[in-house]
């Protein structure tokens, strides 16, 4: 009985301190980033799987220690199953989608006539950005999840959540060291001309680029292919899109 208290103590000892050991770190994994599904079934998988170990581990049990892992493991799982349904419809219910969505917009990055390349994940997840709002080393806008509100999926908050930065005046581009790189309408490109930041977007199977006024609220159309989801160029210079 005390072996069994003592290892209820270990585990909850190291499942409390999952969330500050991450903390210090500058950005969250992306498991943590989010407070939400994904964190509740990490806790309740090394539970159960901890549990089940010691079960599995101490042969000799009495018949006390079986009664509390059985029905710590039932309240574990039962309890995990009961948040899931709730948040399941509470975000259905109160989201602004109605439920959770899968969108995609293709984007280019243009800086004074030249390609800009962002920094490329090097985790396992292959993501960059939030859970909801994010990108796969592949220049493409993800939007996964329930919209709770459509300013959480604006242009500028993408830009956000991959370390970077937009205005409707500025672009701020994040570089392999961490940095920021900033352009203002007014700086120059190296031909000496001021220039000037401005998004184009082709919509649904159009060819034709469009140059949209707000930059930095600007929100994808509602498609999971790309086309008819939008293709987004960001461009900063003298020209017209490239």
């Amino acid at each position: 009985m005390k072996s069994l208290r003592g290892f209820s103590l270990m585990v909850t000892s190291i499942v409390c301190t999952i969330p500050f050991v991450f903390g210090h770190s500058q950005q969250l994994p992306p498991l943590f980033s989010d407070y939400g599904p994904f964190t509740i079934l990490t806790y309740v998988s090394i539970l159960f799987f901890l549990l089940v170990a010691y079960a599995v581990l101490k042969k000799k049990q009495s018949k006390h220690e079986k009664h509390i892992l059985f029905w710590s493991i039932v309240v574990i799982l039962g309890s995990a199953t009961l948040y899931l349904a709730a948040y399941t419809l509470t975000t259905t219910l109160l989201s602004v989608t109605n439920g959770p969505v899968h969108w995609h917009a293709d984007f280019e990055i243009w800086i004074c006539g030249e390609k800009q390349l962002l920094p490329e994940s090097k985790g396992l997840s292959g993501k960059i950005g939030s859970s909801l709002l994010h990108h796969h080393n592949d220049y493409r806008i993800h939007i996964e999840g329930a919209v709770m509100d459509y300013e959480d999926i604006m242009l500028a908050q993408f830009f956000q959540d991959i370390g970077g930065s937009l205005a409707q005046n500025y672009i701020g581009i994040p570089q392999e060291d961490g940095s920021v790189a900033y352009w203002q309408n007014g700086d120059s490109c190296p031909s000496g001309e001021k220039g000037t930041l401005r998004l184009y977007v082709q919509r649904g199977f159009s060819e034709e680029w469009e140059e949209a006024g707000e930059i930095p609220s600007y929100i994808i159309s509602p498609y999971a292919d790309v086309p008819p989801g939008d293709r987004l160029k960001l461009v900063f210079g003298t020209d017209e899109v490239q």
